[in-house]
């Protein structure tokens, strides 16, 4: 090979001659084979857009395989998160305090331990008649505070312990809808619903007041985002949420006179339950 490459370098004059005839035909042939130079850079340029085409068309698959691979990890993230919202349900605890139990001039000797659902229930009302106990001022920022306060004295200073990681646990769902930049408007609406239907009026509503206190963040910001309290039932519970919540938090409730009156009677102290 080298051999070859030797010849040719000595020779090559020559051999072009004699392969066009003379060495005008040489200058002939070149200036013959300049004139295909704008036919060759037509067809690079075609090659050329049809390479970019081809990377535009790769880039925008590879962003819809991306985009349907992180859903679907947000999906199996979410759906975990939701499973686990509801073993803390289940491991909530409450007990209806005595000064509750003697103000209320009830009947029971001895209020009992509710867990899970039942746990909510008899929270919110206990709360909901200290609550009705409450001056509420009209300024909002003062109302928030004075809330707060009532909610953390009466519920969660008590009951922390279970209470707390279910809370935690439902702003760590709301928070990441909200800082998920790759879930459009409807995903996130949808996601939200699927999450309040899994919650009871009794949740929703500790809830409200749980976002009050200053150890809850911005839950009260990610309730009012996703519209958490806009089913919540008509009544005094309600009334003390709208005075502390922004309009947006209840936009679209619609409630039923029935709820209504399920959600101001305790059915500890009715014997509806029973």
């Amino acid at each position: 090979m080298g051999v070859l490459w030797l010849l040719w370098a000595r020779n090559s004059l020559a051999i072009a001659t004699w392969a066009a005839g003379d060495v005008n035909g040489i200058a002939n042939a070149g200036a013959w084979g300049d004139s295909f130079g704008a036919f060759s850079a037509f067809f690079g340029a075609i090659g050329f857009a049809g390479v970019i085409v081809t990377l535009v068309q790769q880039g925008a698959v590879i962003k819809q395989q991306q985009e349907e691979v992180h859903r679907q990890r947000f999906e199996a993230t979410y759906f975990e998160l939701l499973e686990l919202l509801r073993a803390a349900r289940s491991e909530v605890r409450f007990r209806q305090s005595e000064d509750y139990r003697l103000s209320n001039k009830s009947s029971r000797k001895k209020s009992s331990l509710e867990e899970g659902p039942g746990a909510f229930r008899a929270a919110m009302f206990e709360f909901k008649f200290w609550l009705s106990r409450e001056e509420i001022p009209q300024h909002r920022r003062t109302a928030i505070d004075v809330l707060g306060r009532l909610y953390r004295k009466r519920v969660h200073q008590r009951y922390e312990s279970t209470f707390g990681p279910y809370f935690r646990l439902l702003y760590t769902i709301l928070w990441r809808l909200k800082e998920d930049k790759k879930l459009s408007s409807e995903e996130r609406r949808r996601y939200a619903n699927l999450l309040r239907a899994q919650l009871t009026s009794f949740e929703v509503g500790l809830a409200g007041f749980n976002g009050l206190m200053e150890q809850a963040k911005n839950l009260d910001e990610l309730l009012t985002d996703f519209r958490m309290l806009k089913y919540y039932p008509s009544g005094e519970v309600r009334k003390a949420l709208e005075k502390v919540y922004l309009p947006k938090a209840f936009q679209g409730s619609q409630t039923t006179s029935s709820a209504s009156e399920m959600l101001e009677i305790d059915p500890l102290e009715t014997g509806y339950l029973r």
